[in-house]
Parts: C-alpha cells; structure tokens; sequence
C-alpha cells in the first residue's frame, strides 16, 4: 500500500524555514517562536494538499458517515482538514473528535492481553520527515482492546520529503499484517522504514511480528531508575516536539504516551506508541523524540540499555508552553 501524494512546490517557504531551523544567533525565545510559526506554516500547506478537490461540505458528510459507521481513522483525518480548513463546520467536527478521543479505540488499553503493540524503529532515513502515524485494526483507529481472534492491522505514515531542485514532495507509505491475538498476551508489530532506490518512493514500510518483551531493555535496571535518568535529561537534549495545532486551536486538550527505548550510548533505539490523542499528534512525536540523546545509564559502571514511559498532556491555552508537560 504505498503511492504518491502530492507535489508541493515550497520555493518560498523553505529557505526561511530552512533559516529558521539552522540559525544559532537572537534570542531563544525568538528562535523557538520563529521555528513554531514555520512549522505551523509547512502543516498548512500540508493540510490542504491533503484536502484535494473536497468541499468543506464532503468533508461534514465524510465525518458523518465515518463517525455513524465507528471508522475512527476516516472520521479523525476529515475532522482535521475540517477544524483547519471550514471554521463554519468547525462545531460538528469539534464534538466528534471529543466523543472518539473518548473511545476505547483511541485510548490506552484495559485488556493488555488483548492489545497490539507497535514499535517503530529509529532513526528514519535521512531527508525524510514524519507528519503523520497512524495504525489500525480491521479498519478502525486503535490497536487496543481487540477481540480474540484473527485481525489485520495497518500502519499509515506520511511523510515531507526533499526533492531534487529544491521540490518538495509529500508520500504516503503504508502496510498491512495480520495477527491473531489469543488473550493471553499483547501481539508485537516491529515497524521499521527502509529506503529504497528503484520506484517513485523514496522509502518503503516494513512490518513484521516482534519479539515478546522490550526491544533494548536491561532486566538489571529498575524502572525507578530508568525514570530518573531520563527525567534528569537536560532540555537542549529533550527538546519539547512541537504539538500540531488542529486539536489544540479547537479547544482540545490533547496528551501521547509513549515507552522510549535508549541503547547504551544513550540514543533513541525505539519507539513504542502506547496511546495518542490524534495520529498527526504521534507522527510528529516519533519523528522529534529519534532526535533526543542522553547520557549513558550506567549500572556499576556499565553503559547500560534501557526503557522508559513519558507522556505529555497539552492544555488548549499553553500549545507550546514549556511547562505543559508531564513524565
């Protein structure tokens, strides 16, 4: 399931946004305001390719009928081309998107045994962005509280891609498996984007059934900590992802739950979504946190691998505060 979006020329958005990310001089607070605004001006263009020939009315029917059938994905990704897009149907999407947040299909799982976990290998290749993760089960947003028996399960992501002479192009890459869960224990679904030369994309998805336990985790390292280590991370080595603005702008408080696995010198190994509030929130968490390094956990002198959780919850007032996070 892989094919080409979209051909966006940017020649006047990237070199300031390009500026925006390289520059070391002025303030920080400048510099991060500058780097948000840029940011939120590449979402847009990437909102609206998105958007196609669709009128702001399709778009209403399409969350109707999504929303009336319990298809999550398609109901969430029309919800938010709608808030960014049609402010006049902006109410229908708004109480939608809450009552779904709400579902068990978007949240963390009650029945871990009947759960799917995805982890998502890190890095990703060069030159491509992530602006987009989403997975689902038979169709449906979620990999949580699935029935026993057999399902398949799809990973979506999208991503911004550098082309030649300056071209931006956006791709959509995806793949699907399917697994049975048996009830005694969640099915494991390793992702990983390999690039590749031949064809019009530049990477393709690759999905196979993991191995059982954490990927990069020590058994000699307690999860206390593993906690504090990470929480003692200097914030220019855990630079805050920045958080889409869709749902945050529409009066949403918006959270992600992830496990983050580190190997021994400290870098990103893994990344496990545990649960999201929308899968544009979680594609650009994934492609900020591979960027984080720590120093080494060292126990008894040793570099030691491990695995943490860390969540973040965003207040609608504070998107991009510096104090609206909790681990």
């Amino acid at each position: 399931m892989t094919k080409q979006l979209y051909r966006v020329g940017l020649a006047a958005l990237l070199p300031a946004w390009l500026a925006a990310c390289g520059s070391q001089s002025g303030a920080h607070s400048g510099r991060k305001l500058e780097s948000v605004q840029q940011w939120q001006r590449v979402e847009r263009s990437y909102l609206t390719a998105r958007r196609e020939q669709r009128t702001c009315q399709e778009l209403k029917n399409t969350i109707e009928v999504a929303f009336a059938r319990h298809d999550h994905g398609a109901a969430l990704d029309a919800a938010e081309l709608v808030m960014s897009l049609c402010p006049a149907e902006k109410l229908v999407a708004v109480e939608n998107t809450m009552v779904i947040l709400a579902d068990s299909q978007a949240t963390a799982a009650t029945s871990p045994s009947r759960s799917v976990r995805l982890r998502v290998a890190q890095p990703l290749p060069a030159r491509q962005r992530l602006l987009w993760l989403a997975a689902y089960a038979d169709g449906k947003l979620g990999l949580n509280n699935l029935a026993v028996g057999p399902h398949r399960v799809a990973v979506v992501m999208h991503f911004w891609h550098a082309g030649p002479g300056g071209v931006q192009e956006m791709f959509d890459v995806g793949n699907t498996i399917d697994i049975t869960v048996d009830g005694r224990k969640p099915v494991v679904i390793d992702a990983s984007v390999v690039p590749q030369e031949q064809g019009v994309m530049p990477v393709r998805l690759r999905l196979v059934l993991g191995r059982e336990g954490r990927p990069g985790a020590a058994d000699s390292v307690s999860v206390e900590d593993a906690f504090a280590h990470f929480q003692q991370a200097p914030r220019e080595q855990t630079p805050l992802p920045l958080v889409p603005p869709t749902l945050t702008t529409a009066g949403i408080t918006t959270s992600i739950e992830l496990e983050l696995c580190f190997d021994e010198r400290g870098y990103v190994s893994r990344v496990e979504p545990l649960s999201w509030a929308h899968p544009h929130m979680l594609g650009t968490h994934v492609e900020a946190v591979r960027l984080w390094r720590l120093d080494p956990l060292l126990r008894a002198g040793v570099p030691t691998a491990f695995c943490t959780a860390w969540r973040r919850t965003v207040e609608p007032e504070s998107d991009f505060a510096d104090g609206d996070v909790g681990y």
